[in-house]
């Protein structure tokens, strides 16, 4: 089961657009990584019953819903997809993206210890992000402030007290939790994989040209500790978000 919802990898196009606007593999995409682990949120959550994502996707002309088999053994899968006609014209509103990434995002050492989420040019809003950590060490990872740099700012307009805050708890708390807009769905006492996730519905970040995300990362890749992330936002036709299907 955890192999099948990382190597089973969800593709939305929409409008004809050259790049996908979501590319995420399966679990990810329901907010929670790795394998299946039971929570519900607002917008995403893993249940006895099936999984749900009830992010807004609205499109001018069309999407296309690819469900693709990375893997080598052969799946299935049920799909529902619940849709009806946009009561306001498209052109205002933009396409939903969700794209896993791990480090695409290299950063000068005076922007140390910074690790981004995501960056994006064009018009949008940020909506949250999913964050896998892999810490084989142990010890607490977290303490990094998020940074919201909106429309070119050099210096960010938000600047966060941690992670543990930014996540919705607080002192590296060990256990699990849900609720509305953050959630720590898999946890290991802060060694090996811990995924936590914090959405922005009631207090999405709206920008007009640019976006930065980053949060510090104080633990480096060189003693192992490692991160998944999977932003959510929405980019309006002829923005860009610099990210690529990935392995």
């Amino acid at each position: 089961q955890m192999a099948a919802l990382r190597k089973l990898v969800v593709r939305i196009s929409f409008d004809g657009e050259s790049k996908p606007s979501v590319w995420c593999p399966l679990g990810d995409l329901f907010g929670t990584a790795p394998g299946e682990n039971h929570y519900k949120s607002l917008t995403t959550g893993m249940t006895s019953d099936g999984y749900y994502a009830y992010w807004y996707m609205p499109f001018a002309r069309y999407a296309t819903l690819e469900l693709i088999n990375e893997d080598t053994v052969e799946r299935s899968a049920d799909v529902e997809v619940v849709h009806a006609p946009l009561t306001r014209p498209f052109e205002g509103l933009g396409h939903f993206n969700c794209k896993w990434h791990r480090d695409i995002f290299p950063l000068t050492k005076d922007r140390w210890p910074d690790w981004v989420m995501t960056r994006l040019e064009g018009r949008g809003r940020f909506c949250g992000v999913m964050l896998h950590v892999w810490n084989p060490r142990g010890g607490w990872w977290g303490e990094g402030d998020e940074k919201f740099f909106v429309d070119g700012e050099e210096f960010p307009s938000t600047i966060g007290t941690g992670s543990e805050d930014y996540f919705g708890y607080a002192w590296c708390h060990p256990g699990l939790f849900q609720h509305p807009y953050h959630a720590q769905t898999m946890t290991q006492n802060n060694k090996g994989h811990q995924s936590v996730l914090r959405w922005h519905v009631t207090d999405n970040i709206p920008f007009q040209k640019s976006f930065e995300a980053a949060i510090e990362k104080y633990y480096g890749n060189d003693i192992g500790t490692l991160y998944a992330c999977v932003p959510c936002y929405y980019l309006a036709p002829g923005g860009n978000d610099f990210f690529a299907p990935t392995d």
